[in-house]
């Protein structure tokens, strides 16, 4: 009864998490429109109406074009990351949430449901599957945790599992990945429940079908189906894992159907005829990419900061060494952090390879599919050349769901002190984890909290800073007076002189050298300014830099005389995040440190 009562409480409040996340970059539900421009709104609407292409004609330009596919072709005539083929536009990603959730909810109603609502109800349903899987897993298992312990262990599954991240941006990138998330979680409930039932056929066949649907959202989950079967060939009654692969294979064979029919090829998901960027449209599976792979997958370092949430994303290069490291050509990288720093117990998935304490064949079937399955996955994704932080969804709940597993089976077989040791490590990394992943959730890829809704973001960051140094200010007045004696560098070469803030709304002015001389730039989001300074490229001067919160203006004066007068409408920025000299917000837009001498002779910062 407490185990029940735990999880009901915490499923409350991941709901309420999940809601509160959907919304708070702004965007609301909008209810009771029958013309969204959602993309799975427009396959829905296509649907309902009994065809697969969507009701948006192709420009004239468009399909003037030689190569209407050519990255090069402006997005004012095209939509972008549609798939064009035969005059028609397509959709690439997933059909299964447009064929589950939005069309059912057409047909009944006649309008169009939120993208941002129907991303939040399958991550809500997707964490009450694995929920459920996981309860059911430790079961079969022996290994039932105590229910605060339990309790801990669900939170974890609803916060670490990336739909906290997803859900800060609806759009369809994310609905593919949010229904591959559902039907993977709702495939390994019925697997879980499917194993050593008496009525296994019916459980499996339902885990078949659920595979199956994933692979209609994410076709690299097919690897978690594939995985299952090859488990179930060997453990299950030969009717049973019949029944598991009669409706895996039936919703193959539907994908099959769609896409032989929308491109002439039932394996042709229409990723090659894609509107996108240079080599977006295109699948590079080369071992050259797994390094870059692995690092962006797994081990790329957050950055970690006095200034609320705390912990933050940026792009690096691999090893933050472009040197020795470079990318491959046309590799596509996003901003990621590592599933390692986000999620540290997913190492858990290795003990029992070396421990046999699991007995039960159910028990030992059940967790290796998630084990095994996200394994796959993650070496698919890593020999793309495509490397986004979102797609850690497809693989890491999957190795969170068997690690959880596994330190239950080995804290249920350990006795006394070393029970209590794995119970606090337990405690400590799950901690770290709940609290980096909603710091994840809480600024999205984007950080579009403080970009649409700057006043929430305001109120919110303000709770939860109680040292001033480090409490962001909105529109601060800001006065900064000091000498850069500059040392030569090559032409280009960019150095910072004054950073503020970070992500949305930051704040560069910084020295480019250029022959003969250096050239002064003050950049603020897509805008700047730029100012040819008098003198040789190694002249000390000194600046006085002023924002004035009345005007939105940065004041840059140079030796005495007014140089840049630049219109920054939203300036938010932490005292600590003004810095002189150094531009530590890894935007990689000068280099890190001034390589000159800088001196600070004044700086006010007030609100």
């Amino acid at each position: 009864m407490a185990r029940r009562i735990a999880f009901l409480l915490i499923a409350i409040l991941i709901a309420i998490y999940y809601r509160w996340t959907a919304r708070a970059s702004g965007s609301d539900f909008l209810w009771g429109y029958d013309h969204l421009d959602g993309y799975y709104n427009f396959l829905g609407r296509a649907f309902a109406r009994g065809h697969l292409y969507l009701e948006i004609q192709p420009s004239r330009e468009l399909l003037a074009q030689p190569d209407p596919w050519d990255p090069r072709v402006p997005l004012s005539m095209k939509w972008h990351d549609m798939v064009l083929y035969s005059g028609r536009y397509y959709l690439y990603f997933g059909a299964a949430p447009a064929l589950v959730v939005f069309t059912p909810y057409r047909l009944a109603t006649g309008r169009d449901m939120p993208q941002n609502y129907a991303l939040f109800l399958m991550c809500f349903a997707g964490f009450l599957f694995s929920c459920g899987a996981f309860l059911r897993m430790v079961d079969l298992a022996s290994a039932s945790p105590p229910a605060w312990l339990a309790a801990l262990f669900v939170l974890t599954l609803g916060v670490c599992n990336g739909a906290p991240f997803l859900l800060n941006r609806a759009a369809h990138y994310e609905l593919a990945i949010g229904g591959g998330y559902l039907f993977i979680s709702a495939g390994m409930y019925f697997l879980a429940y499917g194993v050593g039932s008496q009525r296994a056929a019916w459980w499996l066949a339902a885990s078949g079908l659920m595979f199956g649907l994933a692979v209609g959202s994410r076709p690299d989950l097919v690897f978690a189906g594939i995985c299952a079967a090859a488990f179930l060939a060997w453990s299950v009654k030969r009717r049973d894992f019949v029944a598991y692969a009669a409706g895996f294979a039936l919703v193959c064979a539907a994908i099959g159907w769609y896409n032989f029919e929308r491109f002439g090829n039932p394996v042709e998901f229409g990723f090659r005829y894609q509107l996108s960027g240079p080599g977006m449209n295109r699948l590079d599976m080369s071992p050259r990419n797994w390094m870059p792979g692995l690092y962006y997958m797994l081990l790329a370092k957050p950055v970690y900061t006095g200034v609320f949430p705390w912990f933050r994303m940026v792009f690096r290069f691999p090893f933050d060494n472009p040197i020795l490291h470079p990318l491959p050509p046309t590799y596509f990288i996003e901003p990621t952090v590592g599933a390692l720093w986000l999620a540290p117990c997913i190492v858990a998935t290795a003990l029992l390879e070396r421990r046999r304490w699991l007995k039960r064949l159910e028990a030992k079937t059940v967790r290796i599919v998630p084990a095994i399955s996200s394994a796959a996955i993650l070496l698919f994704l890593i020999t793309t050349h495509l490397a986004s932080h979102r797609y850690e969804v497809d693989f890491a709940p999957l190795a969170i769901l068997a690690a959880l597993t596994t330190i239950c089976v080995v804290r249920s077989a350990l006795p006394g002190w070393r029970r209590a040791a794995i119970t606090a490590g337990t405690v400590l990394v799950l901690g770290y984890s709940i609290f980096a992943n909603a710091a994840m959730g809480f600024s999205g890829p984007y950080d579009d909290i403080m970009r649409y809704r700057p006043q929430s973001y305001m109120r919110i960051v303000r709770r939860f800073s109680p040292i001033r140094e480090y409490r962001p200010l909105l529109n601060p007045r800001i006065i900064l007076v000091f000498t850069a004696a500059v040392f030569p560098e090559s032409e280009g070469y960019s150095e910072p002189l004054v950073t503020t803030g970070h992500a949305r709304f930051q704040y560069f002015l910084y020295l480019q050298h250029k022959a003969g001389g250096l050239r002064l730039v003050s950049q603020y989001e897509e805008s700047k300014v730029a100012y040819d300074l008098d003198g040789g490229p190694t002249t000390t001067h000194f600046y006085r830099v002023v924002y004035s919160p009345a005007e939105r203006l940065m004041h840059v004066e140079v030796d005495g005389k007014q140089a840049i007068v630049h219109p920054v409408p939203t300036l938010i920025t932490a005292p600590a995040e003004i810095t002189v000299g150094r531009d530590p917000s890894l935007a990689y837009v000068t280099a890190w440190t001034f390589t000159g001498r800088v001196q600070v002779l004044q700086k006010i910062v007030e609100e």
